[in-house]
């Protein structure tokens, strides 16, 4: 598979995606990665950073993650792993509706320390229709974005 490599905002965050995706931009929801073919799954993209008083670690980030109540994301088990480049990766996934279709949406919820002060939360969603979960091309992408979200790379600085 080809791949090309999105430098998101500037590069505060940098991660591939497969080369024939289109990708999709806007202040406000961030952005949106997808293959052009019917029913294709949707890859969005959203970052937050936020300050604080206390110092930024590794350790710091973990414990973040690992304290958002399951509830918030859904009442669903979560997988929690935590990196050696001091990243934590929180996975699970929803079931909803969108437009009366069912779908289920995949998240990865990249938790990035900024030291001294700051932590980035780098929130990507996968959602696909609830019919083609089990279908081999899906099961392939999202074996493929798992690899490709938890190797992203961040910048090391706070940004403008």
């Amino acid at each position: 598979m080809m791949m090309k490599t999105v430098v998101y905002r500037g590069g505060v965050v940098t991660f591939r995606i497969p080369m024939e995706w289109v990708e999709e931009y806007d202040d406000y929801r961030g952005g949106t990665f997808y293959g052009n073919a019917p029913n294709a799954g949707t890859l969005r993209l959203q970052i937050t950073t936020m300050a604080t008083d206390r110092l930024v670690t590794a350790d710091f980030v973990f414990t973040e993650a690992t304290n958002v109540s399951p509830w918030a994301r859904g009442g669903h088990p979560s997988d929690v792993q935590r990196y050696p480049n001091g990243n934590t990766v929180v996975r699970y996934s929803k079931k909803s509706f969108s437009w009366f279709k069912r779908i289920v949406i995949h998240f990865w919820e990249v938790y990035n320390p900024v030291p001294p002060h700051h932590m980035r939360i780098a929130l990507f969603s996968y959602t696909i229709l609830k019919s083609r979960e089990s279908d081999r091309t899906i099961l392939q992408e999202l074996e493929f974005l798992d690899g490709e979200i938890r190797a992203a790379e961040f910048y090391s600085e706070v940004g403008q």
